[in-house]
């Protein structure tokens, strides 16, 4: 009996202390949990979720981190630089005078000359952007082929430096009043009857003579074999003077001879 109650004693013992062992185990958590990757270098993750490696760098391994840290040739792709851009402006503005300096403005001013000596002595149909005919109601249609030619000329050079490109871009189009500004300061340089004329009827010469000098040039580069080989260009030429007849200060924004007149008087 002795032996037995001896054996009892010891195994309950032995039940506690391997219970007490068992909890201790289960309420202790180390801050720091010795990891290793697949090269064989070991960091210390704690319980916040980032690990230190063993050259004393943190990293985060949480999804928020990752999913917000964008990829470095994600975060520059906007678009080429400042600087960039600007030599592309550069090269192109470069090419614009280039090709202004191969221009033989004595030649297209004698072939347009020619065309509207012509022309004076009919009516076109179809003249203006294939639809429209050649009929003018201002004094401009007593004004010579050679000034008409003339004319022609500046107007074309105005034009040229505002780097007009409408297949490229349509708000590329000069503005209707600067065309009529640049019109009613030449003509009023050049002929004492525009200045004496009423300011609707100086409206009107203006307006037909951008829209003939515009059309003059395209018909004496056909001539001389300089206009482009493209209907796209052909398009885009009939829309600018489509655009120039309906008193177009924008696209989309056509306007009347009267406002035009009203500007001019108030």
């Amino acid at each position: 009996m002795f032996m037995d109650t001896l054996f009892r004693i010891d195994f309950e013992n032995l039940l506690v202390c391997t219970l007490c062992l068992l909890c201790c185990a289960a309420c202790t958590t180390p801050e720091n949990v010795t990891i290793g990757d697949s090269s064989g270098n070991s960091s210390l993750r704690s319980k916040d979720g980032t690990s230190t490696s063993a050259s004393g760098t943190s990293t985060s391994t949480s999804r928020t981190s990752t999913d917000h840290a964008a990829p470095q040739s994600e975060q520059h792709s906007e678009g080429p630089s400042a600087k960039s851009t600007s030599a592309i402006n550069q090269k192109n503005g470069d090419e614009t005078d280039s090709l202004a300096k191969q221009i033989d403005f004595a030649a297209y001013k004698k072939c347009m000359c020619d065309i509207a000596a012509q022309m004076d002595e009919t009516v076109e149909d179809g003249w203006f952007f294939g639809e429209e005919p050649r009929m003018f109601k201002s004094f401009y249609r007593k004004i010579s082929p050679e000034q008409k030619a003339e004319f022609a000329v500046d107007y074309h050079k105005f034009i040229s430096a505002f780097n007009q490109n409408l297949i490229n871009d349509y708000k590329s189009y000069v503005p209707y009043s600067k065309r009529a500004d640049f019109a009613m300061q030449w003509w009023s340089a050049r002929v004492p009857r525009f200045n004496s004329s009423e300011m609707k009827m100086k409206v009107l010469w203006a307006h037909e003579s951008i829209q003939d000098a515009g059309e003059l040039w395209w018909r004496a580069s056909e001539k001389l074999g300089k206009a482009p080989n493209d209907s796209i260009q052909l398009m885009a030429h009939d829309e600018e003077q489509r655009m120039v007849s309906h008193f177009t200060e924008k696209e989309g924004s056509p306007g009347t001879i009267s406002d035009q007149v009203w500007k001019r008087t108030h």
